[in-house]
């Protein structure tokens, strides 16, 4: 169980902030305040959300924590919950954020030499560019050969995600 003073798990994950899966966080006009009207946004009629990666988000920490929005204050991932619960142990918590590192890593220098660059764009986002880019080659070996792997590793992440972080997938349109 997190006890009050013990590490922040947060601190040692931060993929909610840094654009791995999520592209946007919604904010409310109740948010907007000096230091949050320099973060890069993003207004669709009334709507405001912040482009993700936060660039208040620095090293795993928020330089903007204690006047944050409130969906950063709010949003808490499965294994956060867990943990406070005491349902998984901190050391088991870090393990898996370490796991999550790692796949995150290795996809990203996957990505990397299927010359899917990053741009401030996600893993979630840069697997839907791969896939869309290629739909017409996939059912030819040599793409099955080099991006086959790659996929994998990414279905294999997308569940860890979904099981251990509550992190849900939908296909989005790419642009």
């Amino acid at each position: 169980m997190i006890e009050e003073n013990s590490p922040d798990l947060c601190t040692k994950c931060g993929v909610c902030c840094d654009g791995s899966f999520f592209e946007l966080a919604g904010v409310q006009q109740s948010d907007i305040n000096e230091v949050t009207r320099e973060l890069d946004m993003l207004q669709t009629g009334e709507r405001l959300q912040i482009k993700l990666p936060c660039t208040a988000h620095v090293n795993n920490r928020c330089t903007i924590y204690e006047v944050r929005p409130w969906v950063c204050r709010a949003y808490e991932c499965k294994l956060l919950k867990e943990c406070k619960r005491g349902e998984v142990s901190e050391e088991e918590a870090i393990k898996t954020i370490d796991q999550l590192k790692s796949a995150l890593e290795e996809l990203d220098t996957l990505l990397l030499e299927a010359d899917v660059p990053k741009e401030r764009r996600g893993v979630h986002k840069r697997i839907r560019i791969l896939e869309e880019r290629s739909l017409t080659i996939m059912a030819e070996p040599q793409y099955r050969k080099a991006y086959g792997p790659l996929l994998i590793k990414y279905r294999l992440l997308q569940k860890l995600l979904t099981e251990r972080f509550g992190i849900p997938f939908e296909k989005r349109d790419v642009t």
